[in-house]
């Protein structure tokens, strides 16, 4: 058995590494076969992971290695929680609660961003795969690892260097599993914009550098219901690979639509009725409403997560003073968290804290930035 052992650095086992293997330890073994030592790695926890890259500087290397870090995001991982902005503060420097969602919780990585050093304080624009997109000021970027605490400041989009105009949308794209390059898409308004033109420019990781923008697609709509004029829409975002987009045609039930993967239009995924949940949580009834008001029912959504199993996916609904987890397969809520109210708001028991927009997953990974 022991001839079939082999190192990267030495496939042949001499006689001498053999009898030097002998007076190791079998842990000590175990550490000096890099691709033994990979498998059993890659089977550690992200936190666990985080503390052995203090064990040697070789243990470092392999685990901050580019490879180890790609095969590491293809290994299922659950999403740790949600960080939310309390939509009524408008501070300058935002303040984030953490929505734990891991049965293994973690320390939430941060109330506030200091990783620069600004003024404007730093607000969270967008997250994807672990990875955070921020901004203070005009036109000043920053992409964020809040698990290793790494960061990079973007160089300022072309368009805004030095020239204040409207921004339209600034997001980040990444998935690990193809590539650890991450790209950031800025749309602003061009010189003639009273003629609807836009600008948009791509930053690629890769490259360290803006490029223009020159491929676009006009992405369809679902079908507008019947007695409706135009969709009314509560929440769009992406869960598990897939884009998700949910109407608001009545207080309940509302229809969550997925894309389909070729991008010719969405289909119907998921059915919601909140009857039960309002009959569990009474206090999400405005009863000085109509019941066909679209607003008979006091939520908001934060976010549809996926399980392992698509099937298993599940919508968080932020009921007053509460987050509750509504299981679409099986049509069951719990409860998760107690939200406190705002300490500088009358205590209002119907007010809503958070807001779609306001919630960033946070999945714990090691990708560099």
């Amino acid at each position: 058995m022991l001839s079939t052992i082999g190192t990267k650095s030495n496939s042949n086992i001499t006689s001498s590494s053999l009898s030097h293997n002998y007076q190791q330890s079998p842990a000590e073994v175990i550490g000096n076969l890099d691709d033994l030592l990979t498998e059993i790695l890659l089977r550690l926890p992200i936190k666990s992971l985080l503390k052995f890259k203090s064990v040697s500087k070789h243990w470092l290397s392999l685990i901050s290695n580019p490879v180890f870090c790609h095969r590491l995001s293809l290994t299922c991982k659950p999403i740790t929680g949600l960080f939310v902005h309390r939509f009524a503060l408008h501070v300058s420097n935002p303040e984030y609660d953490f929505i734990n969602l891991d049965s293994n919780p973690p320390s939430p990585a941060f109330r506030t961003l200091t990783f620069v050093n600004t003024s404007y304080g730093i607000q969270i624009l967008q997250s994807c795969n672990g990875l955070l997109l921020c901004s203070s000021g005009h036109s000043n970027y920053y992409v964020y690892n809040p698990t290793t605490k790494q960061y990079r400041i973007l160089p300022q989009p072309r368009i805004g260097r030095g020239v204040s105009r409207s921004i339209f949308g600034v997001n980040l794209a990444f998935d690990p599993s193809k590539s650890s390059d991450y790209k950031v898409i800025y749309v602003g308004a061009c010189d003639s914009f009273l003629g609807g033109l836009l600008h948009m420019e791509i930053y690629s990781s890769e490259t360290s550098d803006w490029r223009y923008g020159e491929k676009l697609q006009e992405m369809p709509m679902p079908p507008v219901p019947d007695g409706w004029d135009s969709g009314i829409y509560q929440y769009f975002g992406e869960s598990g690979g897939h884009l998700l987009l949910i109407d608001l045609c009545g207080a309940s039930p509302f229809v969550v639509h997925e894309m389909r993967t070729d991008y010719s239009g969405w289909f119907v995924k998921h059915r919601v009725d909140l009857g039960g949940v309002a009959a569990g949580f009474p206090e999400m009834i405005r009863t000085y409403l109509d019941p066909e008001d679209l607003h008979y029912y006091g939520y908001s959504l934060l976010g549809v997560e996926s399980e392992e199993n698509d099937d298993d996916s599940y919508l968080l609904l932020h009921l007053p003073n509460k987050v509750v987890h509504y299981d679409f397969k099986v049509k069951t809520f719990k409860k998760l968290v107690d939200v406190a109210p705002d300490g500088n708001q009358a205590a209002d028991a119907s007010s809503l804290q958070y807001r779609w927009f306001g919630a960033f997953q946070y999945y714990q990974c090691l990708a560099c930035v």
